[in-house]
């Protein structure tokens, strides 16, 4: 495995992660995915017309997602930055990444069914919760900063957003 992080890293290491995510089947696991970032830089630094510095740097960092349960499907996902001594070492970590993913996953899940037994299926929240609504009356510039209406003015103050019942 290759000790430097650039950008080419990506294609060369596409088919270990390919065939680490087919490899990785579990009970209950109905999707998975593994994102692998690569970011180079370069950068120069002057001052008044003098080289003051220059250099390069690279970052790594890959993310997991993972959809699994049994009765109750829910997801899970795991995140690390990488560093070049992770090289060598990559596919286990990204299988550690995956593990801990469909871990959280299949937690996740089951305290969701949990939670369903306990409840209820799920309802609709709008149904029985007040709804916000944009009000349509708008005070003048002298109700508005009155605080009460004048008396040429009909229209109503009201906050632009409210609670409708």
């Amino acid at each position: 495995m290759p000790t430097a992080i650039n950008t080419d890293l990506i294609e060369r290491v596409t088919p270990l992660v390919r065939d680490l995510v087919a490899s990785r089947a579990r009970p209950h696991l109905r999707y998975a995915d593994i994102r692998l970032e690569i970011v180079e830089g370069k950068y120069a630094a002057a001052e008044n017309g003098d080289a003051k510095g220059a250099g390069e740097d690279a970052t790594m960092g890959f993310g997991v997602r993972v959809l699994a349960g049994d009765a109750t499907v829910a997801p899970g996902y795991f995140g690390r930055g990488l560093g070049a001594a992770d090289l060598p070492d990559l596919e286990r970590v990204l299988a550690d990444g995956l593990e801990a993913a469909y871990r959280r996953a299949l937690a996740n899940a089951e305290w969701k069914a949990q939670a369903r037994g306990k409840f209820g299926p799920r309802r609709r929240a709008a149904s029985s919760a007040p709804s916000a609504r944009r009000s349509r009356t708008r005070a003048c510039i002298r109700c508005a900063s009155a605080g009460t209406p004048c008396p040429r003015c009909t229209r109503s103050i009201r906050a632009p957003w409210s609670w409708a019942r």
